[in-house]
């Protein structure tokens, strides 16, 4: 499937307070394997609402369904809010955000990525707190040893399971879930 960069070019000249700050995931652990059933988006703009009446909103939500189904690969363009991190949380995201589609990484390798080649263990918890999942592809980041490592602050279990999914909808293959 080809795959068609997110355009939010249209809304951020008209929304250039907007940006994303977190991101929520519902999970259904349905007998045909987990999936996010609903996405919760908070950005930080005074006075504006999580509303689905926001065209931003609307448009972020939209990417992330045609993200998850396969239509597009990249959410870059989504604008992301990061002001809330410390610098060293900032850089190792900000690095995360730029492993490809089907492309994966170790902790260790995001560390070095980041800058910070001697700092893995932190790098790891900084992907635990991920606040942007799939904007921020935490789930390309796996352990060193080849397997999916955690996801969504979990270690096994439906997010975990969830990860696996992601990654093998990229072409990758996890051997083991721990």
């Amino acid at each position: 499937m080809k795959s068609e960069p997110l355009n939010c070019d249209s809304i951020k000249s008209g929304f250039i307070s907007h940006s994303i700050c977190t991101v929520s995931f519902s999970i259904n652990t349905s007998s045909a394997g987990p999936r996010i059933v609903s996405v919760v988006l908070n950005q930080p703009s005074p006075g504006l609402t999580n509303s689905t009446a926001d065209p931003f909103m609307t448009t972020v939500k939209k990417a992330i369904i045609a993200f998850l189904d396969g239509k597009i690969k990249d959410l870059s363009d989504i604008p992301i809010d990061l002001a809330h991190c410390l610098p060293f949380a900032e850089k190792t995201l900000l690095a995360a955000r730029t492993i490809p589609w089907g492309q994966t990484i170790s902790y260790a390798g995001l560390a070095k990525l980041a800058g910070n080649s001697r700092a893995a263990r932190a790098t790891a918890s900084v992907m635990r707190n991920n606040p942007l999942p799939l904007i921020i592809p935490c789930h390309r980041i796996i352990k060193s040893d080849g397997s999916a490592g955690g996801f969504m602050g979990k270690q096994e279990g439906p997010e975990v399971e969830l990860k696996v999914r992601l990654l093998e909808r990229e072409g990758v293959t996890i051997n083991k879930i721990k």
